[in-house]
C-alpha cells in the first residue's frame, strides 16, 4: 500500500504481466478509482486506454503507439499511470524496454497530482520489471523523441 493509502488492484499486476511476458498489450493505462472512503489503482478499461499487441513483437511501431496513447490521455484530461512496451532499434540493434509514465500535467488539480505522485511507487513496486521512468507534467513531453532519448540514456554502450 502506498503512503496515500491507495492500494493496487490485482488487475494491475495481471495486465502488466500480459504486457511484459505475453505481449498482449503494447501499452496499458491505470487510474485511481475512488470507492467511497477507499481508493484503488486499477486498469483503465476505457477505449484507447490500452493497445492490443496480439502476442507478437511490434518493433518499429512505438511512434504510432505513443501518438495513440497521447491522444487518449489528452482526451480524458485526468492523471494516469501508463506502461509502454517499447520495441525499437537503437544503433541497428533491436531492444525492448518497459517504460513507466506518470501522466500528471501541471494543469491538473493539486489534490489529484498529489494523490498520483504519492501512489506512484506502489504501482512501480507491483509492476516488477520496469526499466525506465518518465514523468510528464506538460502535454508536449510525451512524444517518441523524448521517449527514445530517455531510453538511449539507459542503454549500455
Amino acid at each position: 500500500m502506498a503512503q496515500s493509502g491507495v492500494k493496487c488492484n490485482d488487475n494491475v499486476k495481471e495486465s502488466f504481466t500480459q504486457l511484459q511476458k505475453d505481449k498482449k498489450y503494447s501499452y496499458v493505462c491505470y487510474k485511481i478509482q475512488e470507492m467511497g472512503a477507499t481508493a484503488e489503482v486499477m486498469l483503465d478499461e476505457a477505449p484507447g486506454a490500452f493497445c492490443e499487441a496480439g502476442g507478437k513483437e511490434h518493433i518499429g511501431e512505438t511512434e504510432q503507439r505513443v501518438k495513440q496513447l497521447r491522444d487518449y490521455l489528452m482526451s480524458i484530461n485526468e492523471p494516469r499511470y501508463c506502461i509502454i512496451d517499447v520495441q525499437e532499434s537503437i544503433k541497428g540493434r533491436p531492444m525492448t524496454k518497459i517504460v513507466f509514465v506518470l501522466w500528471n500535467l501541471d494543469v491538473f488539480s493539486v489534490k489529484k497530482k498529489m494523490k498520483y505522485a504519492a501512489t506512484k511507487e506502489a504501482v512501480i513496486k507491483t509492476c516488477t520489471g520496469i526499466q525506465c521512468q518518465m514523468q510528464v507534467s506538460d502535454d508536449t513531453d510525451l512524444n517518441f523523441g523524448e521517449l527514445m532519448e530517455l531510453i538511449s540514456k539507459t542503454q549500455k554502450n
